[in-house]
């Protein structure tokens, strides 16, 4: 499941961009 678990960083990672890019907004 070496895919699975690449999309799953990948998802968090996007995650925790967008939470610092709106805390840098507010």
């Amino acid at each position: 499941m070496e895919g699975f678990r690449l999309i799953r960083d990948t998802i968090f990672s996007r995650l925790r961009g967008g939470l610092s890019s709106k805390q840098q907004l507010s």
